[in-house]
């Protein structure tokens, strides 16, 4: 569980005007949060398969927000990306039906200047050549 010292600074780093505690953006900072809290206990406690079947109905319901706010408003949308860090892949099926080869739509590169934080088409996984 996230503390509420925690939770409250998440918040505030996240909100939109002064009031702002249930927008898209504050409930994916948070869930993220918890994501990567529950992840780091599942890393010591490996069998907790019920934590882990908590954390893929968290990364579901952050998914589901995500898609929300790409529809209602692109920009909020890659603003949320480019803050958090997340990466989303595009998985297509690589040479005739071998295994599936991640293509990145979406890269925070540290080495790809030219990218400026958001690719707008799909790029080979591998970064910039």
């Amino acid at each position: 569980m996230i503390r509420k010292d925690e939770k409250t600074a998440v918040i505030e780093a996240n909100r939109t005007h002064g009031t702002d505690t249930g927008s898209p953006e504050v409930q994916i900072a948070i869930l993220t949060a918890r994501i990567n809290q529950l992840t780091e206990h599942l890393r010591v406690h490996i069998h907790d398969n019920h934590s882990r079947r908590g954390l893929y109905k968290m990364i579901g319901q952050r998914r589901k927000l995500l898609d929300y706010l790409m529809k209602k408003d692109i920009e909020r949308y890659r603003a949320i990306i480019a803050t958090l860090g997340f990466r989303k892949y595009e998985h297509r099926p690589g040479p005739r039906g071998s295994t599936p080869l991640p293509w990145l739509l979406f890269c925070k590169h540290p080495s790809a200047p030219h990218i400026s934080g958001l690719a707008v088409g799909p790029v080979p996984y591998g970064g910039p050549v």
